[in-house]
């Protein structure tokens, strides 16, 4: 059997960009170098796959040990399906040079019936691109399929039973059947300019413009980018929908973006400061910095979505606090979860107890914040009125950014944390240190839990999250002192 050319992820790279593709097939040396924080991204989702198999239990697993060993997995599939095998994982077709794994076929009364496990909460339209292109390999490869289902998270499941996921509960199955046959053709057709466009000596020449972040940012950015002006990523105010209109427009530079028609008062405010190199500060914002009190509490945290949860109770992708630090011109401290669920309680206690006692709370993020905090009222609602006023009391330094308080040249639209930093207060912040973003944090600490020497007081990971999340703090602290300036 001949290799294939395309699989599922190369066809929704190229999907999304034909200039994508042709760099990731002919010139993949020149794509992005992956972040620590984007590979542990991609470590997500797996367990969530594993755990769907088990609907349907009893199956065999045709999963190739290598990539060298796809076109053996095909074999396989076919002769389960000769010897009457009636539930296959990973179960792997290839037609017209594309090929697909299935998460998993059942052989039920109705006929063969395939389901493909998203970890998502919901779906969205490249799922359904996907699932098409699934069904549209397995099809022409020779079987008949009844029904073709995507299994996604259902949000509302509560866990009953600490280690025991219910799930038919957990796992929502939407047969999306008639939507991706509606597709066949059109997947026929981009097959074909995809298969068309890997056999050209060059790449196709491509403007940049939305595709390079939607629905997935483009690991070839550098390379398209390197020599086209990113100033339109350094206007925070702007909505996505205006900073998509203007990049597809290829209005990018700062002498295009002054040229603009502003319905955006505070974006052109912020463009102004941009162009002169000037950063602003509101009247209000010094007011406020001006008057917090001596015992004002700068607070780092560091939370988890899970999408598997563990303990009785929790929600798929419930904000979860795993450890915080707060400081003040009194004290430091630096608290972290021990991860058994019987802790949890007196763990979120204690945070709520320490916050409500402060007069005043500075966080980076304060929807980050609320957020967490909103779930944790919706899990302990005797904490309830203290999380309301904890939140009145709360200032958020990105969001005085949204809100026009303040700027600083250069900040990028998504204002993360470490960028933020970079730009006010010239530094690079973690450096040298173990830890460099939350969901390093957030691995380590899972990493911890599965470990058999949990929380050890001698644990240099348990170190480095609290030194990580005091860090925080510190630098959340440094931000407010700088505005105050």
């Amino acid at each position: 059997m001949e290799k294939h050319i395309l699989s599922k992820s190369t066809f929704i790279k190229g999907h999304q960009c034909l200039k994508a593709l042709y760099l990731h097939k002919k010139r993949s040396f020149l794509r992005d170098k992956l972040s620590p924080e984007q590979l542990a991204k991609f470590k997500r989702g797996h367990k969530v796959g594993d755990m769907a198999q088990e609907i349907f239990p009893g199956g065999i697993d045709v999963s190739p040990k290598s990539p060298s060993q796809y076109q053996k997995s095909v074999i396989q599939t076919q002769e389960l399906i000769a010897e009457g095998q009636t539930i296959i994982y990973e179960a792997t077709f290839q037609y017209n040079k594309v090929l697909v794994m299935l998460d998993i076929l059942v052989k039920t009364e109705k006929g063969w019936e395939a389901y493909e496990v998203k970890s998502s909460r919901r779906l969205s339209e490249t799922y359904f691109t996907d699932a098409a292109l699934q069904y549209y390999v397995i099809t022409n490869s020779g079987l008949d399929l009844a029904t073709f289902s995507l299994v996604y998270v259902n949000e509302n499941y509560r866990l009953q039973e600490e280690g025991n996921i219910d799930v038919d509960q957990y796992f929502i199955k939407q047969e999306v059947s008639a939507e991706i046959i509606a597709k066949q053709a059109e997947i026929a057709e981009e097959i074909e300019s995809e298969l068309q466009i890997l056999t050209e000596l060059h790449s196709p020449k491509i403007e940049v413009g939305s595709h390079c972040f939607f629905p997935y940012s483009c690991d070839f950015f550098g390379f398209c980018w390197k020599k086209r002006s990113t100033d339109l990523f350094k206007l925070p105010a702007l909505s996505k929908a205006e900073r998509t209109d203007l990049l597809n427009k290829q209005i990018l530079s700062l002498e295009d973006l002054r040229n603009e028609k502003w319905n955006n008062p505070l974006a052109e405010k912020q463009l102004n400061s941009l162009i002169t190199n000037e950063p602003f500060i509101s009247n209000n914002l010094k007011v406020i910095l001006s008057t917090l009190p001596v015992d004002t509490a700068y607070l780092g945290f560091v939370s988890r979505q899970a999408a598997i949860p563990y303990c009785m109770g929790d929600k798929p992708y419930q904000n979860q606090l795993l450890s915080y630090s707060f400081i003040t011109d009194q004290t430091k401290q630096a608290l972290l979860f021990s991860g058994k669920c019987d802790d949890y309680a007196a763990f979120v206690e204690h945070f709520i107890q320490e916050l409500i006692s402060t007069p005043k709370i500075v966080v980076y993020d304060k929807e980050h914040l609320t957020e967490l905090l909103k779930q944790v009222a919706e899990f302990f609602p005797a904490l309830s009125s203290r999380i309301e006023q904890i939140i009145a009391k709360v200032w958020g330094i990105k969001q005085w950014i949204l809100e026009g308080e303040f700027y600083f040249p250069g900040l990028k639209y998504d204002l993360i944390f470490k960028d933020t930093l970079n730009r006010i207060l010239n530094i690079t912040p973690f450096a040298g240190k173990p830890l460099s973003a939350d969901v390093l944090a957030v691995n380590m600490f899972v990493q911890m839990n599965e470990s058999t020497n949990l929380f050890d007081a001698t644990n240099e990971d348990k170190k480095a999250i609290l030194t990580y999340v005091e860090h925080i703090a510190i630098y959340t602290q440094e931000l407010a002192n700088v505005l105050k300036q």
